[in-house]
């Protein structure tokens, strides 16, 4: 009888950088949406919460480029 393919587990770093990433998008537009809530103009919890959007897509997107 044959096998199965044994399909390889992703490291524990991948699956804690995977997280990282979803947490950083996340905390990013809540972020964006609450200041905008708050204000219309440009302040430092914007800049944070597109910093922190940004940083997120980035990780997602090496993390695409890995496999």
């Amino acid at each position: 009888m044959m096998e199965p393919p044994r399909t390889a587990r992703p490291s524990p770093t991948r699956r804690l950088n995977y997280v990282f990433a979803i947490l950083s998008v996340v905390l990013g537009a809540v972020g964006i949406l609450f200041m905008l809530t708050q204000s219309i103009g440009w302040n430092i919890g914007m800049a944070i919460g597109v910093v922190l959007l940004l940083n997120g897509l980035v990780r997602l997107w090496f993390l695409q480029d890995d496999q």
